[in-house]
């Protein structure tokens, strides 16, 4: 307290720092996010904000800065996206048809052999009721189902399907 920024800052956190807090005293809210090595020698992510404090005469006399060291939730994010990368490269690269209808009934997720089982696109697939992709027998044999799902049970169920999308092996002529 008392000192200058200049003299509690590394040389190298002093300017990356510096220009933006001379905005913040120019009178701009300032917000950013940085990678830093703290004094243990662990890098650390933070996000950081600088408002520049005005006096009655709305003058800058100062500037207040918050800087929330968020990295548990970056490498957090991080796993997620590594996750969620894995999840889609096993989905569609799977034989097994995978989709997810919400709770209107509407697809909205189909991996690449549901796509191919329709013979649409998924952006073909996507937002559309189940009616209006499945034929009227199948929409009819899977209602139960469906019910059971969207009353809170788990379901299986085998359905055998013949679809002039989908060739039939053995199938000649």
């Amino acid at each position: 307290v008392g000192k200058r920024a200049r003299d509690v800052m590394s040389d190298e956190m002093y300017r990356d720092l510096a220009p933006r807090l001379e905005e913040a005293l120019a009178g701009k809210e300032v917000v950013f996010s940085q990678k830093r090595t703290a004094h243990d020698g662990t890098s650390r992510n933070y996000q950081s904000i600088y408002l520049p404090h005005f006096d009655e005469r709305d003058q800058v006399v100062g500037c207040y800065a918050l800087s929330i060291d968020v990295t548990a939730r970056t490498q957090a994010e991080t796993e997620l996206e590594e996750q969620e990368r894995l999840l889609h490269l096993i989905t569609e690269n799977v034989t097994a048809n995978i989709f997810y209808v919400d709770a209107d009934g509407r697809y909205r997720f189909v991996n690449r052999a549901t796509a191919q089982t329709f013979g649409l696109p998924p952006e073909e697939i996507i937002g559309k009721q189940v009616s209006e992709i499945q034929d009227a027998e199948v929409s009819r044999q899977i209602a139960p189902y469906i019910d059971k799902v969207f009353a809170g049970q788990e379901v299986t169920f085998e359905l055998e399907r013949v679809d002039e999308h989908v060739p039939v092996v053995g199938r000649h002529g």
